[in-house]
């Protein structure tokens, strides 16, 4: 799953600072990988079990600000 999304300009650095921290964590503890880059939005590759990457990205769905997403589930 790959998917760009917007930021809130009231967001601060110390807040995204403490959101990657949150992700790398949380994610590493699910056993998800990929890569999350902030610049002046995110974009995010999430990779692992089919079910636990669709649980996250609807979490970060409801968050808003998603631009564009791109699904390829592939089978092992």
């Amino acid at each position: 799953m790959r998917y760009v999304s917007t930021v809130n300009p009231q967001v601060s650095g110390y807040d995204i600072v403490k959101l990657m921290d949150f992700v790398r964590t949380n994610n590493n503890t699910l056993n998800i990988t990929g890569t999350l880059v902030h610049s002046d939005g995110f974009f995010q590759i999430l990779e692992g079990e089919d079910i636990l990457v669709k649980t996250i990205f609807d979490k970060i769905k409801k968050m808003g600000g998603i631009i564009i997403s791109l699904k390829c589930w592939v089978k092992k």
